[in-house]
């Protein structure tokens, strides 16, 4: 019997033993099991050893855990800390926990082997049962058993279960269901869990559920939680509002492979009106909110409209005034120039003329500036600072970060956990490699390989074949671009490399459409902005040379005609340049919709 089969089969047991509680309103606890037996794996052979076992197979676990452990002195590392690890976990089985942590004093954790830290914290996590502490057994049991002996992988799983489902907590009982999911070795006992993970998520307090949904990152478990919490609303109202009907959308766009979507029908049929729609793809309609243009008479716009940042904040400015115009606001623009004055002079003007709302600055330092001021009128600043407590001042940018941390929650979302990063040799390239690494990490995924390439090549086929040397390790590949080096890069990529998926930021692509030279690109897929998508598919040709920045001056207006829809957790607006929420420090972020070059030109997917 493999590894897989005994966690699918602890698993299925679990599922079945609750199985009829479907409509419990406590956790059924367990059934008493009997301890895993004690496995003898990566034991040294000798005649103390020998005579160790036969203590333990006639039951005498106090004599044997001596015996194991006065073998130890024989022996070298590993296999002396496996036989005190041995005597300790015989130790905890029996429940003193003074001998365990005497038998585990000598052990020093960050120089034991892989297998044996994996003990130790499964005899740690031991004690914490014992003493039913079931939430810091969970904490210290280890969450990952690939590649560890069966015999032990065994006992961390039902350990975990064992501690999730007495803990009486059901998050931690739900989040545990998700883990071991991967170990299920066919569908019937996949959706049994995908059942009993509803059940249980349908019965946290409503207080818990929020609670764990601003805690939790494991992206499949939050999705649960998430979907979860609109159920709970319309269970509450007994309607499905369209605030509603745009949340379970939204969730199905951001999940198009999630399970939870097999239970979107019955959310629907709880409630007495509505039909939701299931998102098909394509680009929708992303005007600008109308709700609380009444309540903005003047929005002055600070940008640099002269100097070196000219075409930057003409850009903008551009974006705010088609917006504006769009919008059918009553709101009056007031416009001013960043580089004639300072900020603070230019901001007091402006709340002095009327201003009810600042758009602007975009420069970093003016930003700065204003966030040490006391602030009596809001300000959106366009661009990002650190370090912000200006509850007045919002920050929104095109931040590349955002667009990194998506492939990353993309690719672990699709189960493509091992992946290679490669970014360019500047400091660009460095953010973007940081913040992709922290993101495939903090998801539970693993970064096999970083790669900084050239900034100017016209030949990465050497940075190709050595990808390709260790392709077999590897899931996807995630990749930061500007269009020349992608029209390199990608072609030598696909050359070498045919299977792995390869996702990208929108840096690949310019804005304007050239299938010609961009079929060099098909196949890739990419993050980009629904406007650009919105205009490729109408094929319209952008106005400006940096329709992005347009789209964000657009979408900049839509924030401040419209900021009080964000506040509250779980809300977004859909902008031109993105699906736009705002953080609890006051920084905006997007996530930006998915694409794929076919035939040189962009198709969203």
């Amino acid at each position: 019997m493999n590894n897989r089969t005994i966690y699918s089969s602890l698993i299925l047991w679990f599922a079945l033993s609750l199985t009829a509680c479907s409509t419990i309103t406590d956790i059924v606890p367990l059934p008493s099991l009997a301890l895993p037996t004690l496995d003898k794996h990566a034991l040294p052979v000798g005649k103390d050893i020998e005579l160790a076992n036969a203590l333990l197979d006639a039951g005498k676990k106090r004599e044997a855990a001596s015996a194991y452990f006065d073998a130890s002195r024989n022996y070298r590392s590993p296999e002396r800390e496996r036989l005190i690890l041995q005597a300790a976990e015989l130790a905890a089985i029996i429940k003193d926990s003074n001998l365990t942590q005497r038998y585990l004093s000598p052990l020093r954790y960050p120089i034991l082997s892989a297998e044996n830290r994996a003990r130790f914290r499964f005899v740690q996590g031991q004690l914490a049962i014992n003493d039913r502490n079931y939430r810091e057994a969970l904490r210290i049991l280890p969450q990952r058993i690939t590649n560890l002996p069966t015999g032990l992988a065994k006992k961390i799983l039902n350990a975990r279960m064992r501690s999730a489902q007495s803990s009486r907590d059901r998050i931690s009982l739900v989040q545990e269901l998700v883990l071991q999911e991967p170990t299920l070795k066919n569908d019937y006992e996949v959706k049994l869990n995908h059942d009993r993970i509803w059940n249980h998520i349908q019965q946290i307090p409503s207080p818990s559920l929020n609670t764990s949904r601003k805690r939790i990152s494991h992206p499949v478990l939050k999705s649960w939680l998430d979907l979860g919490s609109i159920a709970r609303i319309v269970k509450n109202t007994g309607e499905i509002s369209p605030s509603i009907r745009e949340g379970l959308k939204r969730w199905q766009r951001n999940n198009p492979k999630h399970p939870g979507n097999s239970k979107i029908s019955g959310i629907l049929k709880s409630a007495p009106v509505a039909v939701v729609t299931p998102y098909l793809g394509g680009v929708k309609p992303t005007e600008p909110t109308t709700s609380n243009h009444s309540l903005i008479k003047q929005i002055a716009v600070i940008l640099p409209l002269t100097g070196k940042q000219a075409i930057v904040g003409k850009t903008l400015l551009k974006g705010i005034e088609d917006a504006h115009k769009q919008s059918g606001s009553k709101a009056t623009l007031k416009i001013y120039n960043s580089t004639t004055s300072s900020i603070e002079g230019l901001y007091t003007t402006a709340v002095n003329r009327g201003a009810s709302f600042v758009i602007g600055p975009f420069d970093k330092n003016k930003i700065s500036n204003l966030s040490q001021l006391t602030l009596g009128t809001p300000v959106l600043g366009l661009n990002y600072i650190n370090n912000s407590n200006n509850k007045k001042l919002k920050q929104f940018g095109l931040l590349p970060e955002d667009e990194a941390v998506q492939l990353a929650q993309f690719a672990i979302s699709q189960g493509k956990k091992r992946v290679a990063i490669l970014t360019p040799n500047s400091a660009w390239g460095k953010r973007l490699r940081d913040a992709m690494r922290r993101a495939v990490i903090e998801r539970g995924g693993k970064v096999v390989i970083m790669k900084s390439y050239l900034n100017s090549s016209l030949n990465y086929l050497a940075d190709a074949q050595n990808l390709a040397f260790r392709s077999n390790e590897l899931d996807a590949i995630l990749m930061a671009a500007a269009p020349s080096q992608a029209h390199v890069l990608y072609p030598a990529l696909r050359q070498e490399i045919k299977q792995l998926p390869i996702y990208a930021t929108s840096h690949v692509f310019n804005g304007v459409t050239n299938p010609m030279k961009d079929s060099k690109l098909d196949g890739l897929i990419f993050t980009e902005t629904p406007w650009i998508l919105e205009m490729v598919q109408r094929n319209i040709k952008p106005k400006s040379a940096y329709p992005r920045l347009h789209a964000m001056g657009m979408d900049a207006f839509m924030v401040a005609a419209g900021l009080k829809n964000l506040q509250g957790f779980g809300r977004s607006l859909n902008g031109k340049s993105g699906r736009i929420r705002l953080s609890k420090d006051g920084t905006l972020h997007r996530t930006l919709r998915w694409a794929q070059f076919r035939n040189g030109v962009p198709v969203p997917l």
